[in-house]
């Protein structure tokens, strides 16, 4: 009986609700929408930074990666201070983003 078209349909108040309401989810729709796209973007390059992996972990990986045909020892140290490097870089911008959404989810919550 609910298509029938009986029963309590609503104020106006009720109206602008139930429209403020679908503007609001249809925003966070999107923004999950981008983190998914992000995050799948993310996943099919070869990144350093890796999901339950340790950082000696990635390091290593990374390294091996990056390693291969070296000649003399200079190179080799350069690698891999390059690598540390770019880990800690990534993971600072990580966090920076992660701290970024946190403050415009507490703006949007006041």
């Amino acid at each position: 009986m609910a298509g029938m078209g009986d029963g309590y349909v609503g104020t106006a108040q009720d109206a602008v609700r139930i429209r403020r309401l679908e503007k609001q989810r249809e925003a966070e729709r999107r923004k999950i929408q981008e983190l998914k796209n992000k995050s799948a973007s993310v996943k099919g390059q070869a990144g350093l930074l890796q999901f339950g992996s340790g950082t000696s972990e990635i390091l290593e990986t990374a390294f091996k990666k990056e390693t291969i045909g070296l000649v003399t020892r200079e190179q080799y140290v350069e690698k891999r201070v390059n690598i540390r490097n770019k880990i800690e870089e990534e993971e600072k911008e990580k966090l920076q983003k992660l701290q970024q959404e946190e403050a415009e989810l507490q703006l949007e919550k006041t």
